[in-house]
């Protein structure tokens, strides 16, 4: 399949799978994961590992974005189901290009009620809260400024 892993797994059933020879957007940790979900194939996405303390970066800006967790602790057939997933997405690139990774995901049911949900909301926003953002808007200015 030509995808690298820089550190074989010692004492662990988990690879740490390098996505940075891949093209745009399948390169992203999360972009493989979605596509894998729609193989009914599951890897965890790096930045999931990642340790980021009171968040003081972007997780785009993580060394993890660009890897993902493959479990090799199921039966072999699982394992064989897994890898025939991953070599279909590979191929798929390979073969129809990138312009049908990486956005033509359904929306979930939960994703779609909270994004009711937050329209409800927004559109309910009194002047004395627009008010209140202008204020904080300002001081923060004011602070980095």
């Amino acid at each position: 399949m030509g995808l690298k892993v820089n550190i074989p797994p010692r004492a662990t059933f988990y690879i740490w799978l390098d996505l940075s020879g891949l093209p745009q957007p399948l390169d992203n940790g999360l972009t493989f994961f979605e596509e894998l979900l729609k193989e009914k194939t599951i890897v965890v996405p790096g930045i999931f590992f990642d340790i980021n303390p009171s968040h003081r970066r972007d997780l785009f800006e993580s060394s993890c974005h660009h890897f993902v967790r493959i479990s090799f602790g199921p039966p072999l057939d699982v394992l064989d189901k897994g890898l025939d997933a991953i070599e279909r997405v590979v191929k798929k690139m390979k073969h129809e290009g990138m312009e049908s990774f990486g956005g033509d995901y359904a929306k979930s049911p939960i994703q779609l009620e909270f994004e009711h949900r937050w329209a409800d909301v927004d559109s309910k926003v009194t002047e004395e809260s627009k008010t209140i953002k202008e204020k904080v808007t300002g001081l923060l200015q004011k602070i980095t400024t």
